[in-house]
């Protein structure tokens, strides 16, 4: 009896998944598995770097506190219409307020000295200042023996006698700009006054003086008389300084 062959296949074991696996990272070929941040994050991540700025300009207070406006104006009197003397004449004064607070934004320093031994120190204070202007009508009679005047007669064909020997009254027309310190304090918050104030002239006084004057400046026509309105207003409040509380 013949005996039969038997073939014997050789089995070999299947890879599985994870042997593969190991196989895939083999060294030298292995792939990292730590991600990488983006970089719109890592930029975000990084600290910020400011711009550099130019350090702080330092103004020293140096304008002081003026609480008088002066004024002057001057007119002729042609000859003729009457002889001004230094004699006690009707001379007045007429103006009104167009003037306001205001309290600068940026504040200045001074330098304070405290007790002996210790070092300078500087403060930063806030100027309060008055802008604006004050127009005013300057009238001075005048005693006038050669000029004539009259009233309104009622009529262009009502003719009348003339009148002479009277005073006679010239005004002039002026304003005088103000831009100035009236004090200063160290916050807006504690200033008795606001930015934008209104000053009415109640509290504006004015002393002056008027009469003839030789002018030289050749501003003034040299034929006749004139007379010259000089002399200052005054802000009644002021100087200013913090509101005590």
């Amino acid at each position: 009896m013949k005996e039969e062959k038997i073939e014997v296949t050789q089995i070999i074991a299947t890879e599985t998944e994870a042997e593969k696996k190991v196989e895939t990272f083999s060294a030298g070929e292995a792939k990292s598995e730590v991600q990488l941040t983006p970089p719109e994050k890592l930029f975000c991540s990084l600290p910020k770097i400011e711009p550099e700025q130019e350090p702080r300009q330092i103004v020293a207070c140096t304008e002081g506190c003026n609480c008088i406006i002066p004024f002057c104006c001057r007119y002729t009197v042609p000859n003729g219409f009457g002889n001004v003397t230094e004699q006690a004449l009707e001379k007045e004064i007429f103006y009104h307020s167009n003037l306001y607070y205001i309290i600068d934004n940026e504040p200045c320093t001074v330098d304070v000295e405290p007790p002996e031994g210790c070092p300078t120190l500087g403060v930063e204070i806030f100027p309060v200042r008055i802008v604006g202007c004050i127009p005013y009508v300057a009238n001075v009679k005048i005693a006038s023996e050669s000029a004539c005047t009259q009233t309104a007669t009622g009529s262009t064909e009502n003719f009348v006698n003339p009148i002479n020997g009277l005073r006679m009254t010239l005004s002039l027309d002026q304003c005088v700009g103000v831009n100035q310190v009236v004090g200063y304090v160290t916050s807006p918050e504690v200033s008795p006054v606001y930015c934008g104030q209104f000053i009415p002239c109640s509290e504006i006084q004015v002393a002056f003086i008027a009469g003839p004057t030789n002018c030289t400046d050749g501003s003034e026509d040299a034929d006749g008389t004139i007379i010259e309105f000089r002399g200052n207003f005054k802000i009644t409040n002021c100087p200013i300084s913090d509101e005590v509380i």
